[in-house]
């Protein structure tokens, strides 16, 4: 007797070069997995995976191909970020939490944010002194700061009607690059860090998830769920962007985020584990086999 079919949402990480060719895959297949974030260095790699109900992080050790679980039950809804030393991730869930990356010490508070941003945040400064987050306000969702070094109380970064999410600093933590939907869709700007003052819209055509790359001389991000997309950039003496062009298309993998190797030759994508459709086969259940073959020998 049939009792069940179900399918589930698997995954799994790919390196693509800029041609769009796929170099490997890393690790086992996970079920909902999103938001990879790599460590400084490249070695590691931290994601989300699970479902709604329950959704942890965990961290992929690039050479070694293998991952170990980093929280049980945490409800890691968000993204993540790295300390500059690699030691430690940043992660987003019912709170704003830290962590040891190689699972040891206790998981640490650092701020009350909100997960209703699914795989946008937290994002830290390459300097490890501020810890930008969102939270729920009265229009949307906002973007606020602390001071790790300070006295950690929260400061609003940007309260704007609409969400804001998907922060990130540029290497050199003098700007944060956005997604906001102020303008009726989301759409990518930058702003001065942590004054706030001033605004670059970069995207006209509904772009999000922004990344900067580790130099800082980019920022990318994707258009029409499909297609990664670069525009140079220049911090100093002001911001100053230029023209943008297209990297490479990818399908709909873009959705789950993607990260920029530190030499910013290849992307780590998240992929349908097959390669193809991302649900898993349907699986049946029998019951009572045993009784049905006898029946049929009887015949």
């Amino acid at each position: 007797m049939l009792i069940a079919q179900a399918e589930s949402d698997v995954r799994q990480l790919a390196w693509v070069d800029r041609g769009g060719k796929v170099e490997g895959r890393l690790g086992e297949p996970q079920q909902g997995l999103l938001a990879p974030a790599l460590s400084p260095d490249g070695r590691l790699v931290s994601v989300s995976a699970g479902d709604a109900s329950v959704r942890d992080m965990w961290v992929y050790d690039v050479a070694r191909n293998i991952r170990t679980r980093l929280t049980f039950t945490q409800r890691a809804m968000g993204g993540s970020a790295w300390h500059s030393d690699g030691d430690r991730i940043v992660f987003e869930g019912t709170g704003i939490f830290s962590k040891r990356a190689d699972g040891t010490g206790a998981t640490q508070t650092l701020a009350q944010g909100n997960a209703m941003a699914v795989g946008s945040g937290p994002e830290l400064s390459r300097d490890g002194r501020f810890l930008v987050y969102t939270s729920a306000g009265k229009a949307g969702i906002d973007l606020w700061y602390v001071s790790l070094d300070g006295d950690k109380k929260p400061v609003p970064f940007l309260e704007a009607p609409g969400d804001q999410r998907a922060p990130q600093f540029s290497p050199d933590g003098r700007y944060l690059a956005y997604v906001s939907s102020e303008s009726g869709r989301a759409e990518i700007y930058v702003r001065p860090f942590p004054s706030g003052e001033g605004q670059w819209q970069v995207t006209f055509q509904g772009e999000y998830l922004p990344r900067w790359s580790r130099t800082g001389d980019k920022l990318y991000f994707v258009e029409a769920a499909t297609t990664l997309m670069e525009v140079d950039v220049a911090t100093r003496p002001s911001l100053t962007l230029g023209s943008r062009r297209k990297v490479l298309s990818l399908g709909a993998g873009w959705l789950y985020g993607y990260d920029v190797s530190p030499d910013g030759k290849r992307f780590l994508v998240v992929q349908p584990a097959s390669g193809g459709d991302s649900r898993t086969p349907a699986i049946t259940v029998v019951e009572n086999w045993y009784a049905e073959f006898k029946s049929r020998d009887k015949k």
